[in-house]
């Protein structure tokens, strides 16, 4: 995953400029920016739907994250199925 393409296609705000700059400027290896972009969105608050937009962002980013998208769909279910039956894989228990 590229996590600099994926960041451009998430919902402006679900981000602040401070997480941004943090991915983009003090990790330099792909995978250590792969984490932090999770780890991030993992920490929203669920109203803000950070699971949702990663999918969305993802299909929009080119053929290859589509792909990915649609994978974890699968695994997860459909985007109606995330709130009501499979429950939010970024809203499990933060504490």
């Amino acid at each position: 995953m590229d996590p600099l393409s994926v960041m451009d296609h998430l919902r402006a705000g679900l981000l602040s400029l401070e997480e941004r700059e943090i991915i983009r400027e003090a990790l330099r290896a792909r995978r250590e920016r792969n984490r932090e972009l999770i780890a991030f969105l993992f920490r929203k608050r669920e109203e803000l739907k950070p699971f949702e937009c990663f999918v969305k962002a993802l299909e929009k980013t080119d053929d290859n994250h589509e792909a990915m998208a649609k994978n974890i769909l699968r695994t997860y279910g459909s985007n109606a199925q995330l709130g009501e039956e499979f429950g939010n894989p970024m809203s499990r228990n933060r504490d």
